[in-house]
């Protein structure tokens, strides 16, 4: 396949991806591996730090504290393109990483958090995915383009995992200052965890 042809057919999937896009998503698209070092040669591609077979678009802006959280979600997806995970869900971020997402609080995730309705098995260690199988649409939101767990259930996982009461509190706090959540609801998770 010509250079151009490869990036015509990667540049609408890597789009909606944050300039991203997996070696599966490229290889369901005809695009070869072949392509994609030529392409990263060419300095048009990079490889994502840390995610195997995750590609960024080398003009896509970056965003150093999302980006290795959004390359290991599309990792965890394989072939399947942003959209259609999103319409039939299949990881959502949760735990420290959703409070990353949301910027709450000060917790520093040391994994990459998903839950799943089923189980996965990630290859990376730096990856922990929950099984919930019961997990649907309302389970979580779109936040910078990731299926994040809501704002409550984020801190009320945070409380139910064992993290620093201190630190729960703190991004409580913050929750309630930016009005992502009632008070009233954080003073009651605040109760249930003493």
């Amino acid at each position: 396949m010509s250079r151009s042809a490869a990036l015509g057919a990667l540049s609408p999937v890597a789009s909606e991806q944050w300039g991203m896009v997996t070696a599966g998503q490229a290889r369901r698209l005809e695009v070869s591996r072949t392509d994609l070092s030529r392409l990263v040669a060419d300095g048009v591609l990079a490889e994502v730090e840390g995610a195997a077979r995750v590609y960024r678009f080398v003009a896509a802006p970056e965003n150093p504290d999302l980006d290795p959280l959004r390359a290991a979600w599309l990792q965890l997806g394989g072939e399947r393109y942003w959209h259609e995970r999103i319409a039939g869900i299949d990881a959502v971020v949760c735990g420290r990483s959703a409070a990353l997402v949301w910027g709450l609080g000060d917790l520093i995730p040391v994994r990459h958090e998903f839950l799943a309705p089923h189980r996965l098995r990630p290859r990376r260690v730096d990856i922990h995915v929950a099984v919930r199988a019961s997990l649907g649409r309302s389970d979580f939101e779109i936040r910078d383009g990731l299926p994040v767990t809501g704002v409550l259930a984020t801190l009320t996982d945070l409380a139910h995992a064992g993290e620093d009461e201190t630190a729960v509190a703190q991004a409580a706090s913050d929750a309630s200052l930016r009005g992502l959540v009632a008070f009233d609801a954080v003073s009651e998770l605040l109760l249930t965890v003493r």
